[in-house]
């Protein structure tokens, strides 16, 4: 599920960090957050949206972004593979390919 721009509300990552609690007694630090939203945690990616230069989540995705990894940490849910490789496995996969291609036959 996406987030609707037009029924949720919008919240900068920073004030999205302030409602979570962190270790002792803290909030977890926006930079976590942002890594939420591009690598995820446990499979599960936060959801977010480009509003004008910044980047934003809303309070529904952040909701459903916390049952997601406490399913997935309870084992309830199997985590999802998210698709991330190094730079050097790109450029390995990239040669790999064009050596297919080149390949007489293909």
């Amino acid at each position: 599920m996406s987030i609707d721009i037009r029924s949720e509300r919008l919240i900068g990552l920073d004030e999205a960090a302030q409602m979570i609690p962190g270790r002792d007694g803290g909030t977890v630090h926006p930079f976590t957050v942002g890594l939420w939203t591009r690598r995820g945690k446990r499979g599960v990616i936060l959801e977010s949206v480009l509003a004008g230069p910044r980047r934003c989540t809303s309070i529904e995705a952040l909701a459903r972004f916390l049952e997601a990894v406490t399913r997935a940490a309870n084992g309830e849910q199997k985590p999802q593979a998210i698709a991330s490789r190094s730079r050097r496995q790109a450029a390995k996969a990239v040669r790999q390919a064009a050596l297919e291609l080149a390949a007489p036959g293909a």
